[in-house]
């Protein structure tokens, strides 16, 4: 534990010098790509994407369906972030199926150093609230299912803008 305390001290301490310069970025993105991860774990159905500030139209185009697509936002000002409700109605059918934006551990849709220090928190083991949707979120790297050193270095290099999320 001391030593992933120690790693993630390290990385904030690099990230408020960079921040205390003005040179936070916030992740730009192009167009929206047409393939989304799926993930099935239980009962739920992740979709993961790598953009932020999707828009409904956005989130629509990457489903084909004849049914109707409802989305029940999750972020704090209505945003369409991680966690949000994708739900597909098709006459009696619901299938439904939960956002996750990559690097979007609150929810806001937007990758910025709030994500990053709830994924310091959580490495430090000082606040192990997130779960779900938020703790997938965090995976940046995909190389499994929680959040590590790996992803805290990934999530601090696109921060200050030498790495992309891909």
């Amino acid at each position: 534990m001391k030593s992933k305390f120690k790693n993630a001290l390290i990385i904030f301490i690099i990230l408020q010098f960079f921040f205390s310069i003005n040179c936070m970025a916030q992740v730009k993105r192009g167009d929206v790509v047409k393939e989304a991860s799926l993930e099935q774990e239980d009962e739920i159905t992740y979709i993961s994407i790598i953009e932020q500030n999707i828009t409904e139209d956005e989130i629509k185009s990457k489903f084909e369906t004849d049914g109707n697509i409802e989305i029940e936002s999750k972020g704090p000002k209505g945003e369409i972030g991680t966690g949000s409700i994708i739900r597909i109605t098709k006459g009696e059918e619901i299938k439904e199926y939960v956002l996750i934006v990559k690097g979007d551990l609150n929810g806001d849709s937007i990758v910025d150093d709030r994500d990053f220090m709830k994924m310091v928190r959580y490495e430090a083991e000082l606040d192990m609230n997130l779960e779900g949707a938020y703790l997938r979120a965090g995976n940046i790297i995909n190389d499994d299912t929680c959040i590590d050193d790996k992803d805290l270095l990934k999530m601090a290099r696109i921060l200050v803008g030498l790495d992309n999320m891909e």
